[in-house]
């Protein structure tokens, strides 16, 4: 990871103090592991998979979330994958809180995963024995707060049950262009993700989604056309897939 090797370099130099001396006894990939986990920590603010459902009592969820990146300055994007553990409790028939717990990789080729950890609550609006389920849910990052705010919906149909999910994400600030910043580290941005899915009524509650997450943000600067230098409005459209594992 390019930010974690810059930043081993300057940790070495002898320009931090003190501490320069504890981190002289850190192996280099202990010192790279560590701030790729920063970084990761505070640029996971994609949505778990959620159902809109209320779930009651205590339940468990192994969950996978896949997006395609858009390219970037430095180079082609990578491929990120979150994969997560997700217990869960329903304390009502219309409250649920998770505390997912998971690695997360922004280029599975080529970067080492950091740990995430995304706890979120979800209420549901609709009565819970109605064939209609509508949840709200709110979900934080580790780092910064919050992370994504969804709208789910689904119409029960027996033996599954179709939904549409509609989130807002919340980006980290403006990084720049090193290679710590993620797609949720971009100038003036606005992130929004559409998706549909189902889940079904077997033993072990099986869900899945797709979709299409909107990123619009400032790329600066750039070469406009009358040759000066200056923010550029951008819209990627990115291809997410994810899905649960009842345990």
């Amino acid at each position: 990871m390019a930010w974690g090797r810059r930043t081993v370099l300057q940790l070495h130099s002898g320009r931090i103090g003190p501490a320069d001396s504890i981190l002289r006894n850190m192996t280099p990939n202990a010192i790279r592991w560590a701030t790729a986990t920063l970084a990761l920590l505070v640029g996971a603010c994609f949505p778990t998979f959620q159902s809109p459902r209320i779930e009651p009592g205590w339940h468990g969820d192994l969950g996978v979330v896949a997006i395609h990146d858009q390219d970037r300055e430095t180079g082609e994007g990578g491929m990120e994958v979150l994969a997560y553990v997700n217990p869960a409790i329903g304390v009502s028939s219309s409250v649920e809180f998770g505390m997912a717990l998971g690695l997360l990789s922004t280029d599975v080729m080529h970067d080492e995963p950091g740990l995430v950890f995304m706890p979120y609550a979800k209420v549901g609006i609709l009565p819970p024995d109605g064939r209609d389920h509508l949840a709200i849910s709110f979900q934080t990052s580790a780092l910064f707060f919050p992370a994504n705010l969804g709208v789910h919906y689904g119409r029960d149909l027996g033996s599954w049950e179709p939904q549409l999910s509609l989130t807002r994400l919340f980006g980290a600030g403006p990084s720049g262009d090193g290679g710590s910043a993620t797609r949720y580290t971009e100038q003036n941005q606005s992130l929004w993700a559409l998706g549909i899915g189902a889940t079904w009524r077997a033993r072990h509650r099986p869900g899945v989604m797709i979709g299409l997450l909107s990123n619009r943000y400032d790329d600066c600067c750039v070469r406009l056309a009358d040759g000066t230098y200056g923010p550029e409005r951008v819209h990627a459209v990115d291809l997410f897939v994810s899905g649960r594992f009842g345990l």
